[in-house]
């Protein structure tokens, strides 16, 4: 509704400028040539000023009063962010291989592997458990599914190298760390539609349904061997926001009024990965040695998932959580986590998983 106001507005406008600008201004007539060039220049500069004037008066941080009043941190974040994603996603600033905390030893308690997905966790990780509880955390992590024979067929990239280079590296930094826990993160769902089985270089069978879901847990089955004697916590899919621009939301002119709250959340019921997050789930419970961390139970309440609370945003973007869900995620799943690398939880994911489905 609101595209089709602008195209007409702009239409009416336009009308109205040639009416009563251009048409009277090519009519008019005079008999010195000087003065209608001193008109049609004075014309001119005003028609520049009406542009150049508001354009430098918006110029940086634009005009905050077109918003109205917005949530403290909610300015504080735009404030700093002229490109939200990019400054907030929750693993922005952090390696995509490297050591998210500690490190000096080089061996780790904590190794994780993923795409963005797992890489999104770094801020809570290193503020929650790394840095206060002074535990060593690796992150290996490319757009790819990091497990055994799996890689990506989409063109751009040799994903057969990248895909099982990353997934050898973190297995050598695993073995260099006896007592290290492996955390096992990806956008299951988009990653299962771009990946393929490296020998066949077929797809991999029924993509993002609960077949391909099914296949890819025996895959995971397959690293929980290679890393034997390693607990490995698996996370599931994060039930997103539902929008592509969610800080977009709290940005818009006052005059189109919106209730963020109401707009930032989804229906558990409607999530197109709620299915194959279940059956993630459902292979952890079986396995002494995996956990099984569900999203959902961080961001969903009654049915439905927020994407905001009243601290910031969960999201800074559709799916990849923000600087604050990695937070809140991580500071949920605390006592877990912590337990797991402490090593003071018995070895027994059905004493320590989630154990419940996606809808919390």
């Amino acid at each position: 509704m609101e595209k089709c106001a602008i195209v007409a507005i702009s239409i009416f406008l336009g009308w109205l400028l040639y009416s009563f600008v251009e048409t009277p201004f090519r009519r008019v007539k005079s008999d010195s040539p000087t003065s209608d060039g001193y008109r049609f220049g004075l014309m001119c500069t005003l028609l520049s000023m009406t542009l150049i004037l508001p354009a430098a008066t918006a110029w940086g941080g634009g005009w905050a009063w077109r918003t109205g009043a917005m949530p403290a941190w909610v300015t504080a974040q735009l404030n700093n962010s002229k490109q939200f994603h990019t400054d907030q996603y929750g693993g922005a600033g952090y390696p995509y291989n490297g050591w998210i905390s500690g490190g000096t030893s080089a061996v780790a308690d904590l190794v994780v592997l993923g795409d963005s997905h797992a890489r999104h966790y770094a801020e809570g990780l290193n503020k929650v458990i790394g840095g206060p509880k002074s535990k060593s955390i690796y992150i290996r992590s490319t757009s790819c599914i990091l497990l055994p024979g799996i890689t990506r067929l989409t063109p751009g990239e040799d994903w057969d190298k990248l895909c099982a280079g990353a997934l050898n590296s973190a297995i050598q930094v695993i073995k260099k760390s006896p007592g290290a826990a492996v955390m096992l993160s990806e956008s299951w769902g988009e990653q299962l539609q771009m990946g393929g089985l490296m020998e066949s270089r077929k797809s991999i069978p029924g993509g993002d349904t609960d077949q391909g879901y099914r296949f890819i847990a025996g895959k995971i089955e397959e690293l929980r061997n290679a890393i034997r004697g390693h607990q490995l916590i698996l996370i599931g899919n994060v039930p997103g926001a539902g929008s592509p621009d969610v800080i977009g939301c709290f940005a818009r002119p006052k005059y189109f009024p919106i209730d963020c709250a109401s707009k930032l959340v989804r229906r558990e019921a409607d999530i197109p990965t709620r299915s194959g997050s279940l059956i993630l789930e459902e292979y952890a419970s079986s396995k002494d040695d995996v956990t099984y961390l569900n999203p959902y139970r961080a961001f969903c309440s009654g049915g439905y998932c927020r994407a905001i609370d009243d601290d910031g945003v969960f999201y800074s973007d559709t799916y990849h959580l923000s600087k604050h869900g990695s937070l809140e995620f991580v500071r949920y799943f605390e006592a877990q986590i912590f337990g797991i690398l402490s090593q003071d939880l018995k070895v027994s994911g059905r004493g320590v998983t989630s154990n419940s489905a996606p809808d919390g």
